[in-house]
């Protein structure tokens, strides 16, 4: 697809946002209600180390059925979804105002309260995906968008179906972004997240450390224990 407008249907997508494994999000217009939304187009890729196609395209179907199945205020509504006249998958989703990818080039750690309050809307999300039977497979700041008011992120990008194998790299893929988001960079050995932002709590940081765990049985079993065991660390 070309980074020129291109009409799919009634939608105009005028701007790539970002690839990822199994498509492209474009900021596209929608002619027939006149409003801004966000485009996902299937775009297969080709390279030697990509899952094959029809693997591909059913990570993709999978994105539109938990879209269509959780209904969460911190999981992304799904508004449209159908085929391009190549026969490629599209889902339309709400044209949310920034990625965390754009806050985080920014500023790299948030604020203690601020990053805190995102972290529990992705753990909520995650926990509500997990309950509908999906998992996230992919779980990173490309796939949150954020607002300036409660509900503060949305989490899309769903490609799996859930299961314990697949809960626990969410988990772990949730403790890699609460470092991120709050400590301001990627865990490295024998670094904690208070030697960067000494702000953050002891709670928090051994739940954050709980979730990197490299033994899955040591982590938060789902999105739902994950939530929980937030909650209580604020708490404490």
């Amino acid at each position: 697809m070309s980074e020129r407008p291109t009409v799919i249907g009634a939608f105009r997508a005028e701007r790539r946002l970002v690839r990822d494994r199994t498509g492209e999000y474009w900021l596209a217009r929608d002619r027939d209600l006149d409003r801004y939304c966000l485009l996902r187009l299937h775009t297969p890729s080709v390279s030697e180390r990509a899952p094959p196609i029809d693997r591909q395209q059913l990570s993709f179907a999978l994105e539109a059925r938990a879209l269509a199945a959780v209904d969460h205020p911190n999981v992304a509504r799904l508004l449209d979804h159908g085929l391009d006249l190549s026969g490629r998958p599209f889902i339309v989703l709400p044209a949310y105002p920034k990625r965390l990818t754009e806050r985080l080039d920014q500023t790299p750690s948030l604020d203690v309260a601020h990053g805190t309050r995102i972290m529990l809307d992705i753990s909520a999300a995650l926990a509500a995906v997990h309950a509908a039977g999906f998992a996230h497979g992919a779980l990173g700041p490309e796939h949150v968008f954020l607002r300036e008011r409660p509900p503060y992120a949305k989490l899309l990008g769903f490609s799996e179906m859930a299961g314990g194998a697949a809960a626990a790299a969410d988990v772990f893929q949730l403790g890699l972004l609460a470092f991120r988001v709050l400590a301001g960079a990627a865990p490295s050995a024998g670094v904690l997240p208070s030697d960067l932002a000494p702000d953050i709590a002891p709670a928090l940081e051994r739940w954050i450390v709980r979730c990197l765990s490299r033994e899955p049985e040591a982590r938060p079993q789902s999105g739902a224990a994950a939530l929980q065991d937030l909650r209580e660390a604020l708490a404490a």
